[in-house]
């Protein structure tokens, strides 16, 4: 039997001198609302592990109600 194993890093995850994942806040986002009626639209956004260059787009997809859990 011959197996093979590959590991790639698909994320940039941020590492300690140990090489252990280095864990920060949740990533969280907000507006001001969306509608139907918008051509744009503005997210804020707050990404603890992003780095000065890095690009995020948006695209709104569907219109959804929030849930909440029960």
């Amino acid at each position: 039997m011959l197996f093979v194993s590959c590991q790639d890093e698909l994320y940039d995850i941020p590492r300690d001198a140990g090489g252990k994942a280095i864990l920060t806040d949740i990533s969280g986002t907000t507006t001001t609302g969306i509608s139907t009626l918008d051509d744009q639209f503005s997210v804020t956004a707050n990404l603890p592990n992003a780095k000065s260059g890095d690009v995020m787009n948006v695209e709104c997809l569907q219109l959804q109600i929030p849930m909440s859990c029960l």
